[in-house]
């Protein structure tokens, strides 16, 4: 705070009075100034989360930061963080105008209102997010993936299972 007067607000860097203080982060904000950084989302004490003097909601925070991805990881080398393969190029892909992610599987733009999360942090809309194969409506229980494709638990088992004498329950003795 400098010597006899208000602290100043980290966003507009103007002084911040008493009767329009937010306290984030440990600082002292305007409450018209304390919103995320990338969503302009109104924030509280208790949805503010701090990276590098940039303040954001738990979504924004979560989707650039945060572990992602079905299990966070399957194995050594597969771990996900922030929406980067370790020492990778990003995974989600958005609109080139900077909106919404892409479904892998339409390559439409994917509202919050029509979002299911997929592997990889990948979002898909809730239509979209069905077995390859047979079309089923499958969820993060459900489902298993190959290469980044979903399938539903009973076609992975036949496509991706073990094969031979015993497997199968097509055959018939």
């Amino acid at each position: 705070m400098p010597f006899g007067g208000s602290p100043k607000c980290p966003v507009c860097s103007k002084s911040v009075y008493h009767a329009e203080k937010a306290m984030a982060a440990g600082k002292a904000y305007h409450k018209a100034c304390l919103k995320c950084t990338e969503c302009n989302k109104r924030l509280d004490s208790t949805s503010i989360n701090d990276r590098d003097g940039q303040i954001y909601c738990k979504t924004c925070y979560g989707r650039n930061f945060g572990a992602v991805g079905y299990g966070y990881g399957q194995g050594a080398g597969t771990a996900k963080f922030g929406g980067t393969v370790a020492g990778g190029a990003k995974v989600t892909k958005v609109n080139k105008f900077g909106g919404s992610p892409k479904c892998p599987r339409c390559d439409k733009s994917v509202y919050p209102a029509e979002k299911q999360l997929g592997p990889g942090g990948s979002s898909y809309h809730k239509a979209c997010f069905k077995c390859t194969e047979c079309s089923k409506r499958v969820d993060s229980v459900t489902m298993a993936v190959q290469n980044d494709v979903l399938y539903c638990k009973t076609c992975h088992g036949s496509k991706f299972g073990p094969k031979g004498f015993g497997y199968s329950t097509s055959q018939v003795l």
